[in-house]
């Protein structure tokens, strides 16, 4: 906490260079006492990572985010972080097996926003890749709880996969939103 209030400071230094090296090397100094007492602690290195971001110190950053990921694979979190981090950075190329692990091991409801989102739908749909274009979109449906169409999708997505229960239930959703798809959504059930 000590190292996050730290980074809020210097954040609001910017303009005097001294302030902000002043609290954002008490940031770093921080983060690394909480880092030394608990070091296999992932969420730590992911609050390392924004004081680098703070610092203008994308490397740092980046390495620290791979270096949360190397710590515990199979953690979501460290795998979205990094993601996002470098498509933050104009880094997609890099970013994608990222997304990749943070889809696939349960993450893409850390996902936002719905701009995000949606560009990676049409990614993993340009890849034919159903199964996270599925998690995205049930992502999509958090996002945008009343958005017809995200749930219209979501039904065709899964009745696509077989996924028969699913596309009933993503579709009733969709009549309860809208009541006047009705007839097409009758339709579409008994397709199923």
């Amino acid at each position: 906490i000590l190292a996050q209030l730290y980074n809020t400071a210097s954040s609001y230094a910017k303009d005097d260079p001294e302030k902000f090296a002043y609290y954002s090397n008490q940031a770093l100094d921080a983060i690394q006492a909480s880092i030394d007492a608990s070091p296999g602690r992932v969420p730590i290195y992911f609050q390392k990572a924004q004081i680098y971001i703070t610092r203008g110190e994308m490397d740092n950053a980046l390495n620290t985010l791979k270096e949360a990921v190397a710590l515990h694979p199979g953690y979501y979190d460290s795998s979205c972080h990094l993601a996002k981090t470098l498509a933050y950075y104009s880094k997609q190329d890099e970013a994608w097996p990222y997304y990749n692990d943070c889809i696939d091991l349960g993450g893409a409801h850390l996902l936002q926003p719905m701009t995000v989102v949606g560009s990676l739908i049409n990614h993993y749909l340009e890849q034919e890749d159903y199964a996270r274009v599925i998690a995205l979109y049930k992502q999509a449906t958090n996002l945008e709880k009343n958005n017809v169409k995200n749930w219209i999708s979501l039904a065709q997505l899964y009745k696509q996969e077989c996924m028969i229960e699913e596309a009933r239930e993503a579709v009733y959703k969709a009549i309860d939103l809208d009541p006047t798809i009705k007839e097409y959504a009758e339709q579409f059930i008994n397709e199923l």
